[in-house]
């Protein structure tokens, strides 16, 4: 029994290593393709946008933020592959709590439960007293994490939420095969959830598409490369912050995510190697495909523009002027 446990680790190990084995020729498009620093028209509504690593994606508008999949522990692959217990790492939270507009956080929305998208969410929620959204097992989880069940709203899909100048929409969708064809921690999480958990332990818990909606326009956030077919053909957007990792057909994802919405933009997302500490250089995920799915664009959709946020640092993606 303990041979089995021991091979079905390594097994595991093994896949998850093949899936995000560090594949450095996309990091020159990445970098290429990045915003740069530009300043804000005094007289119209603008958001910023920051990205957090992985699919954390901080939005501003100068009264009110909101942090989407905000997730900054990083535990290393070795953790996560032999099914050790990753705690949140408290430290790094505190300094990604010295991101400017960080303190005007009013929700803290997850697209899934699973530990890259959902452990460091209450983290962050506790330390700006904002709202965690998500399903009931990332409620499940924020309750074990201690919040506060005030701060924790279990979302209605297609129901809006206002927070501030934003409106956050749950949309139903469905998450990548990005493991051997499968989808990794399938399931649900319970009330009998304790932390430090394993990776294992962050099931699903069902995965959503989040449209944000504010007079400087609407964004759309898809953490992860699977979908509903038609969930947004009622959504019309100006900008997609399209998640990469295990994607397979660019062409039927852009088609699905990106068109559906007539949104010309697309920021690239949880395309980094999350095994890695930010005091390493950042390298693309194998599963990912950047440079493939950078040139497809180029070769087939000159009509899409590809933008790419610094880590960790500020950048207008959309103001009321156009």
């Amino acid at each position: 029994m303990i041979v089995s446990r021991i091979s079905l680790a390594r097994i595991s190990l093994a896949a998850t290593v093949a899936a995000t084995s560090a594949c450095g020729s996309g990091l020159a498009q990445i970098e290429a393709s990045a915003l740069p620093e530009t300043v804000a028209p005094a007289s119209a509504p603008t958001i910023s946008a920051t990205w957090m690593g992985t699919a954390g994606i901080m939005l501003d508008d100068g009264t009110t933020a909101i942090l989407i999949d905000p997730f900054v522990s990083r535990p290393s692959l070795g953790r996560v592959g032999f099914g050790r217990p990753i705690p949140v790492d408290d430290a790094r939270v505190d300094l990604w709590m010295k991101m400017p507009g960080i303190d005007r956080a009013k929700a803290v929305v997850v697209t899934h439960s699973h530990y890259d998208h959902v452990m460091d969410a209450p983290a962050f929620a506790k330390r700006t007293e904002a709202t965690v959204v998500g399903s009931a097992s990332t409620a499940a989880i924020a309750r074990a994490s201690g919040l506060p069940d005030p701060q924790i709203v279990t979302a209605a899909l297609h129901a809006p939420m206002q927070f501030g100048d934003f409106t956050v929409t749950m949309l139903p969708s469905r998450h990548g095969r990005v493991l051997l064809g499968r989808v990794p921690y399938p399931g649900t999480v319970g009330d009998d959830f304790t932390m430090p958990a394993k990776a294992k332990d962050y099931s699903m818990g069902g995965a959503f598409t989040v449209v944000v909606e504010h007079p400087a326009g609407t964004v759309v956030h898809h953490a992860s490369a699977g979908w509903v077919p038609g969930m947004l053909d009622d959504v019309a957007a100006d900008v997609v912050f399209l998640g990469l990792a295990g994607h397979r057909d660019p062409s039927a994802y852009i088609d699905a995510v990106v068109d559906t919405t007539g949104a010309d933009r697309i920021v690239p997302i949880h395309w980094d190697n999350f095994f890695r500490g930010f005091d390493a250089a950042l390298q693309p995920l194998r599963s990912a495909h950047v440079t493939a799915f950078f040139d497809h664009v180029a070769d087939t959709r000159p009509d899409l523009r590809l933008e790419t946020l610094p880590l960790g640092q500020a950048r207008i993606v959309l103001t009321g002027d156009g």
